[in-house]
């Protein structure tokens, strides 16, 4: 009862992962990054031990095809299970296992991939996979958002609400660029894009002028007054 889209983006080599499904806390339960290496979703029937070994696969050298072909030797409800693996390089693998419940699937595009499993339909997959396409020239956290919002708008998990949902992209750092997440709400994808909204201002001083310059980091009503004096916001 998951939807999913995966990417990276060519220009600044970021990942990101974009998730809502029907379950609580989706974006501490099923999202895997290592930067250097990756971006992992573990889902349907989830079993979150996965993410971490497929981590590690990746960063012994193996593609991830490979690294899902070796993971079926971990987990014997692997035909449960679906699993997403974007890599550093953008090479990207899909396992949706015959025994994930229907409809379930998954679409690969040039730099992103597309899966859910409890869906309305394989329309969710493919809007998702097309809106993400079609617009290059955003910034990978809009199109991840803008995906999963036109996932919802395609049917999403049908009469199923989207109670948690998550928005995480990696830059080139060991933590996080955004890890942004929506634990428990029956609009959870609405939700969602309002905490992105309001976040997406603060980037620059939280992750640029607070890390490499605090003596000169403004506080942060002074930060956004000087957006607005600038007209970017």
């Amino acid at each position: 009862m998951t939807y999913t889209v995966m990417g990276r983006c060519p220009k600044t080599n970021q990942l990101g992962i974009a998730i809502a499904t029907n379950s609580l806390g989706v974006g501490g339960y099923c999202l895997y990054f290592d930067p250097k290496v990756g971006a992992v979703s573990t889902q349907a029937y989830a079993n979150p031990r996965l993410g971490p070994i497929a981590l590690d696969l990746l960063r012994e050298g193996n593609s991830p095809e490979k690294v899902n072909e070796k993971l079926a030797s971990y987990d014997s409800y692997f035909p449960y299970r679906q699993v997403g693996i974007v890599s550093a390089n953008g090479s990207m693998d899909v396992h949706t296992g015959p025994k994930a419940r229907q409809w379930a699937g998954h679409f690969l595009g040039n730099d992103s991939l597309a899966m859910g499993n409890v869906l309305d339909s394989e329309k969710v997959a493919t809007a998702m996979l097309s809106t993400f396409e079609e617009n290059g020239d955003l910034e990978l956290s809009d199109r991840l958002m803008q995906s999963l919002e036109a996932g919802r708008d395609a049917g999403g998990q049908g009469d199923l609400a989207d109670r948690s949902a998550a928005l995480v992209v990696y830059d080139q750092e060991t933590y996080p660029l955004m890890d942004l997440r929506v634990d428990y709400s029956q609009h959870a994808i609405r939700d969602l894009r309002g905490v992105y909204t309001e976040y997406r201002p603060y980037i620059p001083l939280y992750y640029g002028v607070r890390v490499n310059d605090p003596p000169n980091s403004p506080p942060q009503g002074v930060w956004i007054q000087r957006l607005k004096d600038e007209g970017l916001l």
